[in-house]
């Protein structure tokens, strides 16, 4: 791949904003990591970019890098 900024979503702040409130909730209800559903991590503000990533995922290139996303323990 010649050019990496066509493969690569530079995280902002609405994203990880959505990220931290669904983390939040469920750390709130004391879900255990496995336990956790796709409804219960709710990521609708950014529904319609987790959608364009998927379908690079299914239909494109078969990847996308998230920059921006750090662990916090």
């Amino acid at each position: 791949f010649s050019d990496r900024d066509s493969y690569t979503v530079a995280l902002s702040d609405p994203h990880l904003a959505a990220f931290d409130s669904a983390l939040a909730v469920n750390r709130a209800a004391g879900r255990a990591t496995e336990d956790i559903t796709a409804d219960d991590f709710a990521l609708r503000a950014i529904a319609s970019d987790m959608a364009a990533w998927r379908d690079e995922v299914l239909y494109g290139r078969g990847f996308v890098v998230l920059r921006g996303l750090s662990r916090e323990v």
